[in-house]
Formats: structure tokens, sequence, C-alpha cells
């Protein structure tokens, strides 16, 4: 089974531009692949975030834009399309086989905003092709470059693996099941803030999109991906042990002066755009390892301060080993016999936050939509003038 998984910040602008489809088409194979996934994040404003029908209508129509085109690059119909969203974060899966399909699990999706608000979080589906189940997580984290930012990243990645419940009463992590991580994770180039010395935090510098694309393309700025906070912490075992990541060979993916391929000042360039798969583990070979056909960025999309990331890969249908138990709690496969870690099956949290969620992000809907809408200036002054009306007349 081929799929093709794409990853997109779309800068709080939905991606409806003819660039993104078309920068996408280019990197489509020439045979259709089985699958295309694809994850959004910051997909509106934030006012539109907080009102789930509007994203929802973004989705449809992004849905139907990307349908027609792959049915052009390919000239046959794709027959299956499912959407997921929480916020501004939106799934989609398109698929030439619909009749191969046989399951969806949809998950209501998690929280991860301050206040639990949905600003930041992820949304999943879990889909059944032929016998071959396969979970697709798009997340969006706590962003910043502070230490406490990279802290507060770890937090959200543990609380939505651990929380984000799906219809079968699994979470994130599912025996049997592939999974695959996609989304602005927000990771930067700090080096964990232990690792990198003052003269490597220097910005990098981008290479041309207008220039010929040479093959294969060039590494980025020599020990670049080692500086990237999600690549050392992984590598410590201190998140994602048993998640793999191809070698990256692309530049930074954050922060671009939109429209163009430099970017801003004053920041550092970071590969925040990411997609991950649990992998097979100690005792992984080359029959059941995933065959990563590319993992590149599209830097020709340049409608955000983010660049496109995508894969294309080749999944065996034999699932990797197991890394939870079957109550859920996280194995750890680097000690002498299996050892019983994180519980990653917290429905609990997931059901507590959503509640919260609802509240916190009502309230900031309405504070929004007093300060950015015309109506609700309007109403705003109406509530205050009669404050004042009724405070003078208490005064006097």
């Amino acid at each position: 089974m081929q799929a093709f998984i794409c990853t997109f910040n779309c800068g709080k602008v939905p991606p409806f531009d003819d660039q993104f489809f078309t920068s996408l088409s280019n990197e489509w194979p020439q045979e259709p692949c089985d699958l295309y996934v694809f994850g959004f994040q910051e997909l509106s404003s934030i006012l539109n975030g907080t009102t789930p029908y509007k994203i929802k209508a973004i989705l449809n129509k992004i849905t139907t834009k990307l349908t027609n085109t792959l049915e052009q690059k390919y000239n046959s119909l794709f027959q299956f399309s499912h959407i997921s969203y929480f916020g501004t974060i939106g799934l989609i899966i398109i698929s030439p086989h619909g009749d191969r399909i046989s399951k969806i699990e949809t998950s209501h999706g998690h929280p991860v905003g301050h206040l639990y608000t949905n600003l930041k979080g992820g949304i999943g589906t879990r889909i059944t092709f032929d016998n071959t189940e396969i979970t697709f997580v798009c997340m969006h984290l706590n962003a910043g470059e502070r230490l406490d930012s990279m802290i507060r990243r770890n937090e959200d990645l543990y609380e939505i693996l651990s929380s984000l419940q799906f219809t079968d009463n699994w979470c994130v992590h599912k025996p049997n099941t592939h999974c695959f991580i996609l989304g602005d994770l927000n990771y930067r180039m700090t080096g964990g803030f232990n690792y990198a010395s003052d003269d490597q935090r220097k910005p990098l510098t981008a290479t041309s999109p207008s220039e010929p694309e040479p093959e294969p393309e060039p590494e980025p700025e020599p020990g670049a991906h080692l500086r990237d906070e999600l690549t050392y912490l992984r590598r410590k075992s201190i998140i994602l042990p048993h998640f793999d990541e191809p070698h990256i060979l692309f530049n930074p993916t954050y922060k671009y002066n939109i429209g163009s391929n430099e970017y801003v000042k004053n920041r550092i360039p970071s590969y925040c755009d990411r997609i991950l798969y649990v992998g097979y583990g100690p005792h992984e070979d080359n029959n059941l390892a995933y065959k990563i056909i590319k993992y590149n960025a599209i830097p020709q999309c340049k409608l955000s301060d983010h660049v496109p990331v995508y894969m294309i890969v080749e999944i065996p249908e034999e699932t990797p080993e197991s890394i939870v138990d079957s109550n859920g709690y996280l194995l750890d496969f680097n000690r002498s016999s299996p050892h019983k870690d994180h519980l990653f099956n917290n429905q609990y949290l997931n059901i507590f936050a959503l509640r919260v969620s609802t509240i916190t992000t009502g309230i900031l809907r309405s504070l929004l939509f007093l300060i950015q809408t015309k109506t609700g200036n309007t109403i705003l002054a109406l509530i205050v003038g009669a404050l004042l009306y009724h405070l003078k007349k208490w005064l006097s």
C-alpha cells in the first residue's frame, strides 16, 4: 500500500489558492497512491476556528478541490473522502479505492491550548484499508523558542497521545495498528537548550526554490538536523521513543516571510512541520520496514510562513510490534524485559478537557466577536453605554 501524507500550517488563511494545489500536484508520483492524507493547522482566523461549521465548510471546499486536482492528474475517479476537524486543525483522507476501506474510526479531538481552548490540539482518524489498520493523527503544539515552550510542547504531545479517544475506545496507540503523526509540532532549532553552542544558533539560509532542484536534494547546513529539539529529545527517548522519522534533506520549514523564500529576521528557522511513524522496533528488518520513497518540503508554496511537508511511503501489511499492552501502558523495549511505563489510554482526561474546552472556547468566541466584528463593536458600545448610564444614575 502506498500513501502520500502531507502537512501544512496555513497561517490562518484557507489554502484555496491554485498555487497550493498546483505545487502539491507536482509532487504526486506518476501512478496514483492508494491513500492521500492531508493535515492542516491554522485553517482560518481564530474567530472562525471557534465556530465548527465554518471549519467544516472550509475543509469541504478543500476536499473538493483536492479531489478534482487528483482526478485531473490521474484521469481517474477518486471514490472516497473523509474529513475530521478540531478547532483550526483538519484532517482529510482521499482514496481511489473506496471499496477497500471497510472501517473508519474518528476521534473527537483533544485541546491543549491555554485554558483548554481549541487554539491548539490534535485530531485523528483510524481506517482499515483491506486488512490493515492505520491511525493518522494531526497535531498543532505549543509555539515559542524558550525552554518553557519546549517543555510545554512535550506535555502537549504526551497529553494528546494518551487522551485522544477514538470510537473503538482506544487512544492513539493501539496494538496491531500502524500510526502516523503529522502536523506543526513546533519544535525549534535550540538543540534542546543544552546541546547547541551559540555559534550554532545562527539563522540558516534557505535554498532558493526558483533555482533548478538538484537531484538528490542537497543537505541543509551541516549539523542542522541534530540541533532540532524533536530529533534530540527523541534520540534521548525523552519523547516518542518508539517513533521514527526519515532523515531530513530539506531546509527548515518555518518561519518564512510570506510570499518569499527568505526567513524572518531574529527568529530561529526551524523544522516545525513533521511526519513520524511508529517503527518496527528492535525486530525491524528489510522485509518489514517502511519504504520511504520521498520525504520533502514544498518551498514553491509561499502562501504561509510555513511550507508544506510531505512523505510518500510504502506501508507493509504487517503492523509494527505493539508498543502498549492490553491496558494501554507503554512498553519500554530498551530494558531487558518489557516494562510498563506511561498509561496511554486516559479517556477521562479527554472527556474533562473537551467539556472545559466547550466553555473556554465559547467565552473566547464571544470576546473575539465583540472585538473584531462591526456587529460585535455595536453590541459592545451599547453595553458600555448602558453601564455608564446606570453608573451615572446610581452616582446621582
